[in-house]
């Protein structure tokens, strides 16, 4: 069974004043198709600019499509739109901005109760999600802004994964990161994707750490797959020559 199917997806935006164009549409995506089993990890990997978050947008309902399908768990989500709500809790988007992804006036408590299933009887659950992360329970009293960059993309994750998921998201999860943090991180996804069996959908610009990850991975570029393939496949025998620039 697949956890997410899209289907020659397209997706854009209207020129704006001041533009010759003004009115015409301009293509960010432009026929994207891929799948991702249950429980597999797909990775996405190509430039600034070449639409991959365009498409986590799309997948989560942040941006609407032009057209084409997305499917969840064989629920159609676009464009049967009105069957979004009956699964949008099980699509998690972990965001690039660490940052702007926790409400700064909450503490990292009342942020982990809000996504838990049963709120303020889950305190057990928060606590077992926390040690996954690798973070201590003092760390419940404090607020965003008193966390390290890292701590707060734990957070995160923490808290996407308390919704219990069938698809995880990660766009560019390490890419605002030290090194060393990133690495942190990066062993962290790899202990999630064993552990949890949850569906992933990885988003790079940086192919190394793709190939470290994920099982399966698309290449994008200009708004279009131009090659799908094994970790394996991609590293030692690239066809397209975008993907043989990435390297």
């Amino acid at each position: 069974m697949f956890t997410l199917e899209v289907n020659n997806l397209h997706c854009g935006y209207l020129s704006s004043r001041g533009s010759r164009d003004l009115g015409r549409r301009k293509d960010i995506l432009k026929g994207v198709s891929f799948a991702i089993e249950e429980g597999a990890s797909f990775g996405l990997v190509g430039a600034s600019g070449s639409g991959k978050t365009t498409i986590a947008h799309c997948i989560t309902g942040i941006r609407k499509p032009v057209q084409g399908s997305i499917t969840v768990c064989g629920t159609n989500i676009y464009p049967a739109e009105k069957n979004r709500a009956s699964i949008k809790k099980k699509i998690q988007l972990v965001f690039q901005n660490h940052t702007a992804s926790l409400d700064p006036k909450m503490s990292i408590e009342d942020t982990l109760r809000e996504a838990a299933p049963h709120g303020k009887s889950d305190t057990f659950l928060i606590r077992e999600m926390l040690e996954k992360v690798g973070l201590a329970d003092e760390i419940l009293d404090r607020f965003p802004s008193e966390l390290s960059g890292g701590q707060r993309q734990r957070i995160a994750i923490a808290r996407a994964l308390l919704v219990q998921p069938y698809l995880l998201i990660l766009d560019e999860p390490t890419s605002a990161l030290d090194t060393v943090t990133q690495i942190q991180i990066l062993k962290l996804v790899q202990k999630i994707r064993d552990e949890k069996r949850v569906s992933l959908l990885y988003i790079s610009h940086d192919i190394s750490t793709v190939l470290a990850l994920c099982s399966t991975i698309g290449v994008l570029a200009e708004g279009k797959i131009v090659e799908i393939g094994t970790a394996e496949e991609i590293k030692s025998n690239p066809k397209h020559p975008y993907t043989k620039a990435l390297h």
